[in-house]
């Protein structure tokens, strides 16, 4: 009898690295929908590349969604757009004194420290006001720190 009987091998289990793209974020059960041309959340290394999320978080509420779905849309999260917002803030109140920070940044540094430089200048009486006024004109997003 032992003969008749075979021999079962069994295969190891190859476990499968979970691709980004291949599992969807569910929000309630629901799928969250995210533009395919936005859907890898890439880093920021550089000012211009924050200037270019936030420009891009902008032109999306200015079409008419909210600030939620322009987040969603691009894959960012909000504290990342509220803590990299005084750098576009400085960038359109006050160019020349943006310039001069700017050159001071260099690759390797931190863009949280750029971005907490560039909130002490918008914190300036002169930029607060222009920034004001662009903001209920609907130049610039109007976010604030919770």
């Amino acid at each position: 009898m032992a003969e008749d009987e075979e021999e079962v091998v069994v295969a190891p289990k190859i476990e499968r690295k979970r691709d980004k793209e291949s599992t969807m974020a569910t929000r309630r059960g629901r799928p969250i929908k995210i533009n395919p041309k936005y859907s890898a959340a890439t880093d920021v290394h550089t000012p211009e590349e924050s200037l270019k999320r936030y420009y891009k978080v902008l032109n999306l509420v200015k079409q008419g969604l909210s600030k939620a779905e322009a987040y969603n849309r691009l894959n960012v999260d909000r504290n990342t757009i509220v803590i990299q917002a005084p750098i576009a803030e400085l960038a359109a109140a006050n160019p020349e004194s943006f310039r001069k920070l700017r050159q001071m940044f260099k690759k390797g540094d931190s863009i949280l420290k750029f971005a907490e430089s560039c909130l002490c200048l918008c914190k300036e009486k002169a930029n607060e006001d222009v920034i004001k006024q662009m903001k209920e004109a609907n130049d610039l997003l109007d976010i604030n720190k919770k």
